[in-house]
């Protein structure tokens, strides 16, 4: 859309791959446009486990994936999935920053945290996770990641919290 009214017809811009071995179906990205490219994170899903994978575009329609996901779970605090990224390129200090939502499949249990300088092998936080549930109704069982922005030098982030397993 050139006025955020009246939008093209909706064109599916990433198909998910059988072949890789780590995505029958992919959801949930975020897109950071930098360099006059569009970097396309998102997730991927397989026999119960998710990852997140990247797709890079020149035009923001033809997106070519990477060859592998780039980031796998791999603490304690991950659990059995990582998924639902948001990325922004943060100018200040010319990095990618990422967060993104881990622990079981079906809906997550914490926030995380990773950095990158080119946009593709980002370094996870070692004092992560930096979100977790709450003590308040609507954020008991569960917290996901929606959007993050940044504000006079702070960050904000927006998040989805679950009242149950079944209820955000």
């Amino acid at each position: 859309s050139k006025d955020g009214i009246n939008w093209s017809d909706i064109k599916q811009v990433l198909h998910c791959d059988q072949e890789s071995g780590w995505e029958q179906a992919v959801s949930r990205c975020s897109v950071v446009y930098k360099d006059n490219k569009y970097y396309m994170y998102y997730t991927g899903q397989q026999n119960g486990i998710s990852r997140i994978g990247l797709a890079i575009s020149d035009d923001g329609y033809n997106f070519k994936k990477q060859n592998k996901c780039i980031i796998t779970p791999e603490y304690n605090w991950e659990g059995n999935s990582v998924m639902n990224p948001f990325v922004l390129f943060d100018q200040d200090d010319n990095t990618f920053k990422m967060w993104y939502s881990a622990g079981e499949t079906f809906e997550p249990d914490v926030v995380c945290y990773a950095e990158s300088k080119d946009g593709i092998t980002f370094n996870k936080d070692l004092y992560n996770p930096v979100f977790s549930k709450g003590m308040e109704w609507y954020d008991s069982s569960k917290v996901s990641v929606g959007c993050v922005i940044k504000r006079d030098g702070k960050y904000i982030m927006f998040y989805i919290g679950y009242k149950n397993k079944y209820e955000a």
